[in-house]
């Protein structure tokens, strides 16, 4: 398994502990997204699925991110995925 999935994301662990500093639950953060149910808020701050770029532009302005912190989250879980790739393409 590679190196970006034995750990969570920043973008994940950002926005979880946005979240819970705010106060609210998966469940009002999915309906403020117009999501049927919180398993999506989840799956997005445990990185089972990608954060949609118009979602983290909402949750920014719901957790009153900076954009900077979240965009420099979002390049940070760009480079471990890159590295990891090269990583995994060395000549043995």
């Amino acid at each position: 398994m590679g190196e970006v999935k034995k750990q969570q994301k920043k973008i994940g662990r950002l926005l979880a502990e946005a979240r819970k500093k705010s106060g609210l639950t998966q469940g009002e953060v999915a309906k403020y997204l117009g999501y049927t149910t919180a398993q999506q808020v989840s799956n997005m701050e445990r990185d089972a699925s990608p954060v949609p770029f118009n979602t983290v532009v909402k949750l920014c302005d719901l957790y009153k991110l900076s954009k900077k912190r979240v965009m420099d989250a979002l390049i940070d879980d760009y480079r471990d995925k890159v590295n990891a790739e090269f990583q995994k393409s060395k000549p043995s």
